[in-house]
């Protein structure tokens, strides 16, 4: 199940520029989603002399998240630091077709309603997996983005990821804006004999890194803030659909080391249902677009009652992902 459910997190964010792609709708469940917008209203009897007009074909969508967690220094638990929502716009009909995958990361110090078995509670979304594991990033989701997790929630912590990093043979990042900020010597795996050390990456500029080169990468924040770590992980993704997934498509003798590093909500019924997405990888894929929140257009800064350092929304999440997850256009 998990070397399935690996596969299915990285072909949920790759993009391959080469057409449309066709797959069948998973199941029937989809299509009940609160965000699939299902079967369109039957129409009215035509009378002999009105004009026919067409039924309005509206998209369905398939949602995954993906978690980066971090062990907290105090031992209370796990933390989400990286939160990324993944949907596949889907237009029904005779053929399937994916129009694009659309990448939302929402900073950590977001405040949100958190769900737990104990009710909502305001505080950090980076919180949401210690407060009820699955079930509570699920429903957390849906809370506050109106957002149905129907493919699956896909998390690794900060060992394994080097672990995986690293068995890849590394990875080669492109930033797409450049950015200065320290990097703090996790575990002394960099090497640096100083804690850490300051790190200039330059846009439009190759830099090949091992798992700790490349968590510093997406974690670094000394110098910068929540945003710039969620655009520099939309890098990381992006290289990885490049360099990375072709490789676990076509060497399964790697999936048992690598699927055991990742945790999934799915069952093994669930996931199977997903297999033809590996198909339309081989094929050919669709575009990938990529979003982050903004300090002062939908996040601002602020404090709780208890002083904690928080990013207050501006704007409303559910418009704002609805918006970006169906258009992308005049979003709030």
């Amino acid at each position: 199940m998990r070397r399935i459910a690996f596969l299915l997190a990285f072909l949920l964010i790759a993009c391959v520029p080469s057409g449309p792609a066709v797959i069948p709708l998973p199941t029937d469940e989809l299509r009940a989603a609160p965000l699939a917008l299902a079967t369109a209203k039957p129409t009215a009897t035509i009378l002999p002399t009105a004009t026919s007009e067409p039924t309005p074909v509206r998209p369905q969508y398939v949602t995954a998240v993906l978690l980066g967690m971090d062990r907290d220094r105090e031992g209370i638990g796990l933390r989400t630091d990286t939160f990324v929502i993944v949907t596949l716009r889907i237009m029904p009909g005779a053929d399937q077709e994916i129009q694009e995958a659309v990448v939302l990361s929402i900073p950590r110090d977001t405040l949100v309603d958190v769900w737990s078995t104990s009710g909502l509670k305001k505080d950090r979304i980076n919180v949401v997996y210690l407060r009820g594991g699955f079930d509570s990033v699920r429903q957390t989701i849906q809370q506050n983005f109106g957002i149905f997790v129907n493919a699956g929630i896909y998390a690794v912590d900060f060992n394994n990821f080097i672990q995986i990093t690293d068995m890849m043979g590394g990875l080669t990042v492109t930033p797409r804006e450049s950015y200065f900020d320290w990097c703090g010597d996790y575990k002394g795996l960099l090497k640096s004999g100083k804690g850490g050390y300051d790190r200039n990456w330059k846009a439009g500029q190759e830099y090949p890194m091992t798992g700790a080169e490349l968590l510093c990468y997406i974690r670094a924040r000394a110098q910068s803030d929540d945003v710039a770590r969620t655009r520099r992980t939309q890098d990381v993704l992006l290289a990885m659909q490049k360099e990375w997934l072709p490789t676990i498509i076509s060497s399964p003798t790697i999936w048992p080391d690598l699927f055991g590093l990742v945790k999934t909500d799915l069952s093994l019924s669930d996931i199977m249902d997903f297999l033809p997405l590996i198909d339309v990888f081989n094929a050919g894929g669709f575009p990938v677009r990529t979003k982050s929140m903004e300090i002062g257009r939908h996040l601002e800064y602020g404090r709780t009652a208890t002083g904690a350092s928080v990013l207050v929304p501006l704007v409303d999440l559910k418009a704002w992902a609805s918006c970006e997850i169906s258009a992308g256009t005049n979003c709030p």
